[in-house]
């Protein structure tokens, strides 16, 4: 240093003479990351793996990739209501509780693009968009008809439906038919798709089904649940309508994957299944616990009418099943495009728990695959066959259910399908999304595996599970072993992918409630790195996967500024959460790098999941609830959580008082015996503990109060301080407490007398504890040193040394000293006083301590220890700043904060080798004091955030927490830097239509009847293409743009699969040639699959055996391209 300050009674370096000229410096923003604790609605994009999720609060999460990850903002911060994507012209569409239709194009490079909002002026009950084509469906609360938009060319279309339900009960009420009152029946609940005919859609009203033809714009069904008298219905037999016939409302709506089947969901808990084919009754009405509650029971019934001792209104109030909320049925497999029956399928279920089951969640329940009967006499007319209805029935009885568990009530769920969007977007399902409400009012979400493995419906295998069925394995031995892995297989529970949901989406139950930022040693931070728990090559997320990113310089060459960046040192983000867990995210700069040549490959901040640290998990071990002081996993909670920067060990303070230490480890821990409690430390050693993450060390038990302060080094002690004024100190190499101080009976004598006007016992409250290595006084030897600080100021200086025989000891002669008043928690700093590098307990620093010699910068300096001092300490307070050389000696400077300020954070700042004392107060003004004179030289204005907390690192990068006052927990983080000078920080460019796929081919319709039943299959028309549907739905004058996508996309997987299976009927037909039945029955039974591919009906049945080889062959070969069964 050139420059030297004077003035004072000795001449000091100038430490911050470099940092004097404003240039320098250079606030920037580097990311914000909101926190969506309002959850309103969520949409998937399943082709491309692109995930939508809105808030109250008008944001739109939209993530793909890990770093392809964009918020958008709905105009007027308006809260969403629902959410839907444009598969076939790669739209975003959302409606808000406005009435309002907003439209993103996802191909705009960067941040998707607002291309149109329109206005309904009325509020929206339904939204619907098929993949196939570009057309959405909305319906009218008030006005009670569906209008339809045209994504394409974002304007509405002339197509209306018109009120359903209100005509089709005019139509009953004119008919003498009696009808049961429903409460506004006509209310628009949901508008269907049907999976296979784009030209049929479901109607979901309050009253029933209505199956509207849009071609002939007309209703070709209706559906409505009627609980007869004397039926139990959701309620039971004390239900006071019991005698009368009820039509309980409807609430939701899911079809099967054929098209001929779906199921409703109503207000009073009951479920009902229907096929298409039959308006008159429904296949089989249950609950989630009983079944056919429609049909009466006379012994049950005469029971309860007999009983005296009815329940009261209000019993049976508190009985009422709740109501169905949402119903999704997803089927699985390759070969449902062709048999939908075959292959078991899950119904889930929001709602519908019984009130005494004390349970919340989302019920899902594994229905058997549907073995359809080759019916023996002609079909009914009007209606089901009975032998088809029968069949049907016992599959729809199932009992086989796993419950999706939340901590408060769900309110809304999503499957993750696989790769396809049809189906209703139910169909290979992968993982779930499960929205619930938190207490306090957040809400919350987890993605889980699906199906639940206990369904055993795998896959990831095209081997099927074994089964009573399957042909019996030769040796006995590899039976029961397979048997057995079996059933451990179906016992488990489903994958937990949270970890792989956005950060932003930490709410609820995963909420932060404080975090901290870390600078790591570049060999620490590649150690962490390295774990063997991180793939070379990361699997494919489960939830989101489409989409790049990089960073576009434009025409500006930054090849400077990325070098300065790949130099910038390594940064981690420590938060700790709600559910009790330490979470780790990498926030290094190197991560921002990347071309579009050389696209980003993590989030920023980018989470580092092997490293999670789960408390749950630890505080279930029998070491610890055997401990003198147990604590029990509802009372825990987390204070707060500190990582070193080159131990790679993480402290743990507990509200309660008790501390936990985990240290990192590459090798991975087996199981031990060995258990050791001594002195308030718990050893936690012998626990297991996977390789390459954090494993727990020790417990300090909480004998002393709550954690007031806490400090690791990375050195190896730990000190803990507590709000009775006790201090501890332990030796984590063979864990032992090493000091166990009551407290400072003449220091508490003196703020008792000298500040009587204030609180005794919190003015005596430790609040700073800090970890040196320096001299004291005159002795510049560098010692291990633990600074302690008192609210009122008064501090002592504590030193370890170490005895002959290697065994660390505190000494016995403690130094007091006076610092500033009521200092600021970690405002405490010791730099060098030739240089200004902090002397904070470092391995570089220990090793100078226990070689026992001077501090080599002094020693280099080779002058009279006389001329001045060796160390300066800066202490830091609410009021102000001091700063004294060698602790104890003179003054070297002092600065005030000002009247009216309030200080939140100070930090000793080092940049390009000069180091200035940075305060930040809490109306964001950043004050920048030269060292050690602590005179003020910069004054810079940050972003205000309201009701935030602001953490800063010594390089000058900082976090600034932002936190719900309602739940106390963080809502945003916003990450940002003083010096961004030659650094990249730029927002990413995103591009959604990297490696972006058309969506496969709608299925072709199937009968409700087994494949091999030709008479069902006359006079089954073929569904309409998307193409028709738009341009039916438009109108003639439709302006479509030259490069428009279209519904014509061709699935070769699928045309081939139609193929194979029409060749397979022509060489089974030449085998045996004789009756259509028999053939086309052996082969479903032979080879196992089912016929789709017949485009076009055998001509001449009469000719028999030998016209028929003609015309399956004239099928192989002609079939693509032709229509399915035109007679």
């Amino acid at each position: 240093m050139d420059a030297i300050f004077s003035g004072l009674k000795a001449a000091y370096f100038d430490f911050s003479y470099d940092l004097r000229d404003r240039r320098d410096w250079k606030i920037a923003t580097i990311r914000e990351v909101e926190y969506l604790a309002d959850i309103s609605a969520i949409a998937v994009e399943a082709t491309n793996g692109l995930v939508a999720i809105g808030t109250k609060t008008g944001k739109i999460l939209l993530f793909g990739a890990p770093q392809a990850s964009n918020v958008l903002r709905v105009p007027r911060a308006t809260s969403v209501k629902f959410l839907q994507f444009a598969a076939l012209v790669f739209k975003l569409i959302c409606v808000d509780d406005k009435g309002t239709l907003h439209v993103w194009d996802l191909s705009q490079l960067g941040h998707p693009k607002l291309v149109a909002s329109e206005a309904y002026r009325e509020p929206i009950c339904s939204l619907t968009v098929s993949p196939c084509h570009s057309h959405a469906f909305i319906g009218l609360e008030r006005r009670r008809v569906i209008l339809t938009y045209d994504t394409l060319c974002l304007h509405r279309s002339p197509y209306i439906i018109p009120d359903v339900w209100t005509k089709h009960e005019q139509v009953a009420l004119h008919s003498g038919i009696p009808l049961s009152s429903v409460p506004n029946s006509t209310d628009l609940m949901d508008i269907v798709v049907h999976p296979r005919d784009l030209n049929i859609i479901f109607l979901a009203y309050a009253g029933g089904v209505a199956l509207y033809d849009l071609t002939e714009r007309r209703a070709t069904g209706h559906y409505e649940l009627v609980i007869p008298p004397g039926a139990p219905g959701a309620l039971g037999y004390y239900d006071p309508d019991i005698l009368k016939a009820r039509r309980p409302p409807l609430t939701a709506i899911a079809v099967h994957a054929s098209g001929q089947l779906f199921v409703t969901g109503h207000l009073d808990g009951t479920v009902a299944f229907w096929a298409v084919d039959d308006e008159g009754r429904p296949l089989m009405v249950r609950t989630i616990g009983k079944l056919d509650i429609n049909f009466p029971e006379g012994v049950e019934l005469d029971k309860a009418l007999s009983d005296p001792h009815r329940p009261s209104p209000e019993t049976l109030r508190g009985l009422q099943i709740e109501p169905i909320f949402k119903l999704s049925w997803c089927s699985f497999g390759s070969q449902t495009a062709s048999d939908p029956y075959s292959g078991a399928t899950v119904l889930t279920i929001l709602g519908g728990f019984d009130p005494q089951a004390k349970e919340t969640g989302v019920t899902t329940l594994r229905l058997p695959p549907l073995i359809l009967p080759s019916p023996s006499t002609p079909s009914v007319r009007g209606g089901l066959h009975p032998e088809i209805r029968k069949a049907l029935v016992k599959p729809l009885s199932s009992t086989n259910i796993y419950v999706y568990p939340t901590v408060g009530a769900a309110t809304d769920y999503l499957y993750i399908p696989k790769e396809s969007p049809h189906f209703g977007g139910c169909f290979d399902a992968v993982a779930i999304l499960v929205v619930y409400e938190w207490p306090a009012g957040q809400r919350s979400i987890y993605a889980k595996e699906f199906p639940p493995p206990p369904f055993g419906l795998v896959q990831s295998s095209s081997t099927p599970i074994p089964s009573s069925s399957d042909k019996e394995l030769e040796n006995p031995l590899d039976a029961e072993l397979s048997t057995t892995l079996q059933s451990l297989k179906l016992s488990s529970d489903p994958k937990d992918y949270t970890q792989s949901l956005p950060s932003a989406l930490w709410t609820g139950m995963t909420a932060v409630c404080d975090g901290d930022i870390v600078r790591l040693e570049k060999e620490e931070y590649d150690r962490l790195q390295c774990s063997p728990q991180v793939p070379a090559t990361p699997p494919p997320s489960k939830v989101g996967r489409g989409g790049i990113a990089w960073v576009d310089y434009g025409d500006y060459d930054q090849a400077q500024d990325l070098l300065s960046t790949k130099r910038q040192p390594n940064r981690l983000l420590v938060t700790h959460h709600r559910n009790l867990t330490v979470n780790f995210q990498d926030i290094t700069a190197q991560l921002l790098i990347g071309s579009a040549a050389s696209p980003l490959t993590t989030a920023y901040p980018a989470p580092l999941p092997h490293l999670t640290i789960a408390l749950p998990l630890l505080l279930s071990e029998s070491c610890i609830a055997e401990a003198s002081h147990p604590l029990p996993l509802a009372q825990a909670e987390i204070q707060a959580a500190q990582l070193t920067s080159e131990s790679g060990e993480c402290a743990i303070a507990m509200r309660s008082g008790h501390v936990f230490v985990y240290r990192y480890d590459e090798r991975q821990r087996n199981v031990s015996d060995i258990t050791d409690e001594k002195d308030g430390i718990v050893r936690l050693a012998h626990i297991p503990a996977e390789a390459g993450t954090f494993q727990p060390m020790l417990m300090v038990e909480n004998r002393w109060g709550a954690v007031s302060a806490c400090e690791l080094s990375n050195i190896g002690f730990l000190a803990v301080a507590y709000s009775s004024g006790a201090l501890i100190i332990v030796d984590m190499r063979h864990p032992k407490i090493i000091l166990q101080d009551e407290g400072d009976a003449k220091a508490q004598k003196r703020i008792s007398v000298s500040l009587h006007l204030h609180n005794a016992e919190d003015e005596k409250r430790i609040v700073t504890l800090r970890w040196f290595i320096c001299g004291f006084d005159e002795d510049p030897t560098p010692r291990v040193r633990l600074l302690v600080s008192r609210r009122s100021g008064a501090s002592r200086l504590f030193t370890l040394t170490q005895s002959a025989s290697r065994i660390w000891e505190a000494d016995a002669d403690v130094q007091r000293l006076d610092g500033a008043e009521h200092p600021l928690p970690r405002g405490s700093f010791v730099i060098n006083a030739k240089n200004g590098t902090s002397r904070t307990a470092s391995r570089a620093t220990f090793k100078e301590a226990l070689q026992g010699h001077e501090d080599p910068v002094l020693a280099k300096e080779g002058k009279d220890k006389d001329e001045g001092p060796h160390c300066f300490w800066v202490s830091a307070g609410e009021k102000g700043a001091r700063c004294q050389a060698n602790f104890g000696g003179g003054r070297a400077g002092k600065a005030e904060w000002g009247k009216g300020r309030k200080v939140e954070c100070v930090e000793i700042v080092t940049r390009n080798g000069a180091q200035g004392l940075v305060a930040i107060m809490d109306t964001r003004e950043a004050l920048v004091y030269s060292l050690p004179a602590l005179e003020l030289i910069q004054t810079f204005q940050l972003i205000k955030q309201p009701n935030s907390a602001f953490c800063l690192d010594d390089t000058g990068d900082f976090v600034d927490w932002t936190f719900d006052a309602e739940s106390e927990t963080v809502s945003g983080a916003l990450l940002g830097t003083l010096f961004a000078i030659r650094r990249v920080y730029d927002e990413p460019a995103v591009d959604y239509t990297a490696g972006r796929r058309a969506a496969p081919g709608l299925a072709p319709r199937v009968p409700l009847s087994p494949i091999s039943y030709v008479g069902a299959w006359f006079n089954f028309r073929k569904g309409a293409s998307g193409d028709a549907i738009d341009a039916l739905l438009a109108g003639p004058n439709r302006p479509i743009p030259q490069d428009a996508p279209t519904s014509v996309v061709v699935n070769r997987e699928w045309q081939n699969q139609i193929q194979s299976h029409a060749q397979a009927l022509a060489a089974q037909a030449s085998r045996t040639g004789s009756d259509l039945y028999s053939n086309l029955s052996a082969a479903v039974s032979e080879r196992g699959e089912v016929l789709s591919g017949l485009d076009e009906s055998f001509r001449n049945l009469e000719e028999g055996g030998r016209n028929m080889l003609f015309e399956a062959k004239k099928l192989a070969a002609g079939q693509s391209g032709k229509r399915w069964f035109g007679f």
